[in-house]
């Protein structure tokens, strides 16, 4: 059998067991704020029976499951502050005042934990501070990553749909990502 410890060194994630742990703990307090992981909310029940839809036991357990899980990934494999500042080349006051700024994403935990996806070799995506200011500020980061990393039918690159993320590093212009990022998040 795998250990957590075998994936996460397979995956080259440098996280411990135990921050996983509490960044899973972050992801399940997301996802079931006020909620039964056993059983849908009643009024989503009620939808479901209404249309004459089948539900199973536990389908809401799994989906919270796998909901924590991407949490989980997204907060383990995020830069720290101090690792931005020096991807960066500034300090981590700096850092801190460009997520103030919404010039970069942070998780919304006290970790201060930035997400990979808007990181390029050399800094933040091109035109990165233009798209996270059209969303929406609580918008969920897993909502915000799907977003990033899904195709778009608008964004395309030599004749095929791309990501949002992907255009960005293409060196696409941030507009339409923007007025995109307003519409749906």
């Amino acid at each position: 059998m795998t250990s957590l410890s075998d994936v996460l060194h397979r995956r080259g994630i440098d996280v411990s067991e135990a921050e996983l742990a509490d960044a899973t703990d972050e992801g399940f307090g997301w996802v079931l704020t006020g909620l039964d992981a056993t059983a849908l909310p009643v009024d989503e029940a009620a939808v479901l029976d209404a249309a004459g839809l089948p539900h199973e036991p536990g389908a809401y357990a799994r989906s919270a499951v796998a909901s924590a899980g991407a949490y989980a990934a997204l907060v383990s494999t995020a830069l720290t502050v101090g690792e931005a500042a020096q991807l960066l080349g500034v300090t981590e006051g700096r850092v801190r005042h460009k997520i103030a700024r919404q010039d970069l994403s942070a998780l919304p935990s006290g970790r201060r934990r930035l997400p990979r996806w808007q990181f390029t070799e050399q800094g933040p995506l091109p035109g990165l501070a233009v798209v996270l200011r059209a969303l929406d500020p609580q918008a969920h980061p897993l909502a915000t990553l799907a977003f990033m990393t899904t195709a778009q039918p608008e964004l395309e690159l030599v004749g095929e749909p791309v990501s949002p993320e992907r255009w960005l590093r293409a060196g696409g212009d941030p507009a339409p990502v923007a007025e995109l990022a307003s519409g749906c998040l």
